[in-house]
């Protein structure tokens, strides 16, 4: 997995989490405030550090052992106002990643020698998230359906790469997922899923990997 950076990208490292963050959180003063209230120090003053800080809490507070990664960036962002697009890594789970936004752009970029089991990733809502994400693939393939994740066909290798910006990637692939506000996209073993929390009548059913017409 790869992560290109804007140039007013942020990035936080925690001992645990690291949050990639393009955008602007309009009540983190108001997270703030109530992380510290709950123990949690700050050394910064950015709203980067409390997104990083908030998914430290809600991870600490989990309900159980095997609560998914996916659903911890899905309760953080419940918490957050304003506009972001955001990538998560921790060393609780290693090999995966997980990207969202909202009102600020994110793609995925795809590149692979080998065929992909889908040209159109179906989109999964929250009944379907309460499993491992790797379990919900690996179900599926057994009943000869894997297109509700994106990966190389036969377990060949394949990359991805967040980027808020098309140029960014464009020197590694032409080929790239855009990502609609409120997507949570999840990256794990090599395979990619994308899911929402609520279902609305003018969902589109399914993320196309488009060819982009650009050069360098």
């Amino acid at each position: 997995m790869n992560f290109l950076l804007s140039s007013i990208s942020l990035l936080t490292f925690l001992s645990e989490f690291v949050v990639i963050h393009n955008g602007i959180i309009t009540n983190y003063k108001d997270l703030r405030k109530f992380l510290e209230s709950k123990g949690y120090e700050f050394e910064s003053e950015t709203d980067t550090e409390t997104i990083a800080k908030l998914i430290k809490y809600v991870f600490d507070n989990r309900e159980t052992e095997d609560i998914t990664f996916s659903t911890l960036v899905e309760r953080v962002i419940q918490q957050l106002e304003g506009a972001f697009a955001l990538v998560f890594k921790s060393i609780h789970y290693p090999g995966e990643a997980v990207a969202t936004r909202r009102g600020s752009p994110l793609l995925i970029g795809v590149r692979s020698k080998y065929k992909l089991s889908t040209e159109q990733i179906p989109i999964l809502y929250r009944t379907c998230t309460l499993e491992n994400v790797k379990n919900i693939c690996k179900t599926r393939m057994k009943r000869l359906d894997s297109s509700a994740c994106l990966h190389a066909v036969g377990n060949k290798a394949v990359e991805f790469f967040f980027a808020s910006d098309a140029s960014a990637i464009i020197e590694h692939t032409n080929r790239v997922i855009f990502l609609e506000d409120d997507d949570i996209a999840a990256v794990a073993d090599g395979k990619l899923s994308i899911h929402r929390v609520k279902r609305s009548a003018s969902d589109d059913p399914s993320r196309a990997i488009q060819t982009l017409q650009m050069e360098l």
